[in-house]
C-alpha cells in the first residue's frame, strides 16, 4: 500500500471510495475471501507515468465478499491494471 497517494482514485472498484483507507479495506476482505491466494504477474509495462500488469489469481473461494457467499470452489481469474502514478511517484488512480 505504500506505492499510494493517499487520496488515489481508484475506478472501476465495485464499493470502493477514492482513498487509501477504501482501497486497503478491499483488499482485506478480499484476500480474507480467499486466502493464501498465489498472484502471478503476467507481463508488465511502463510508459510515461503509467505502469500496466497483466495478472492471474488462483485459490479457494472461502469467506463472503461483495455479499458473495463462500463457495469452497478453486477458482482461477485474470485481470490487467493500470496505475497512473505522480511526481513523487506515488500512484494516484487505479
Amino acid at each position: 500500500m505504500q506505492i499510494y497517494d493517499q487520496k488515489v482514485d481508484t475506478q472501476r472498484f465495485p464499493g470502493v471510495t477514492p482513498g487509501i483507507e477504501s482501497l486497503k479495506n478491499f483488499y482485506q476482505a478480499f484476500w480474507s475471501a480467499f486466502p493464501g491466494s498465489q498472484l502471478s504477474i503476467e507481463d508488465i509495462v511502463k510508459e510515461n507515468n503509467k505502469i500496466v500488469s497483466r495478472y492471474s489469481i488462483s485459490g479457494n473461494h472461502k469467506g463472503t465478499l461483495m455479499g458473495i457467499p463462500p463457495s469452497n470452489k478453486d477458482v482461477k481469474f485474470g485481470g490487467i491494471t493500470i496505475l497512473q502514478f505522480n511526481d513523487d511517484n506515488k500512484c494516484i488512480k487505479r
